[in-house]
């Protein structure tokens, strides 16, 4: 158990060079509004990406909306050493997403529903690194399936509450360094779920002010390692591991001095700390 979660969390630590991945295997890329936006969205949110921004903006949407996406990642990781150099392959991973949102008319609730990946890494150094014993090859993938409901309680306040299902599935091999073709696999999947909040309050036309929370998971990881060539180290055998995924709060101040701009300025905070305890 402590070996694949280390492994994990050193695969995130050695993307963290990178400055594409500067918020480790958090993926907050959710729309292509907000990505032209910085991510500041939390206090804007006025399409159905909103239930992953912050879900209190879908009450500022009418009847039914629909949004689909899609965009591509990839790890560009240099490593330089006295005992080496290495570098990432550069695969192209499809990170999707897809919302909808129903406000009935008259009605202070709107519904919605996101299934999205909030999470994802993949690395691939191949096998003539100089750490090739710690992790040469991974990839963790992570879907949410996410229902909310917004309560518009005055024209100006929103509240909303959701509840997360998540699915992982990840997959590491690294050498075991006793032989010159040795190999150690492991895969497992799991599920766990969560929740996230949202609020709006926008007193004026001017300005508005967004909170978005969403809460930890641990994903159990159930799954087998393998280790090659089968003799003297054995086949698969079953395998167990959890890993934690931070908490995170971001709060945004918008201001609209006129309907063609919009100023806003947010402040992310993800809870990394939680993974030292892993």
């Amino acid at each position: 158990m402590i070996t694949l979660t280390r492994l994990l969390v050193l695969a995130a630590a050695t993307a963290c060079i990178s400055q594409v991945h500067a918020v480790g295997f958090r993926l907050p890329n959710q729309d292509p509004e907000g990505i032209a936006r910085g991510n500041a969205f939390a206090a804007t949110a006025d399409n159905p990406s909103a239930i992953y921004y912050n879900p209190a903006g879908i009450t500022q949407l009418e009847g039914q909306d629909m949004s689909l996406g899609v965009y591509l990642i990839s790890t560009d990781v240099g490593f330089n050493s006295p005992g080496g150099s290495a570098s990432t392959k550069t695969d192209f991973q499809a990170v999707p997403q897809i919302y909808y949102t129903y406000s009935p008319a008259e009605s202070a609730l709107s519904y919605g529903l996101g299934v999205y990946a909030p999470y994802g890494l993949g690395i691939d150094y191949g096998r003539n690194t100089p750490f090739p014993t710690a992790a040469q090859d991974g990839e963790l993938a992570y879907v949410t399936v996410n229902p909310v409901i917004a309560w518009e309680i005055m024209p100006c306040l929103s509240v909303a509450g959701g509840i997360t299902a998540n699915y992982s599935s990840v997959r590491i091999e690294r050498r075991i360094g006793l032989l010159p073709f040795d190999e150690f696999q492991v895969e497992g999947d799991g599920w766990a779920t969560g929740f996230n909040l949202g609020v709006l309050w926008q007193p004026v036309k001017e300005w508005s002010f967004g909170l978005n929370y969403r809460s930890p998971t641990e994903i159990d990881y159930e799954g087998r390692s393998i280790t090659a060539p089968v003799p003297p180290f054995g086949g698969g055998t079953p395998t167990e591991a959890s890993l934690h995924f931070p908490q995170f709060i971001v709060g945004g101040i918008s201001y609209r001095p006129n309907d063609d701009w919009n100023f806003e300025f947010n402040l992310d905070w993800t809870d990394w700390d939680q993974l030292n305890d892993t």
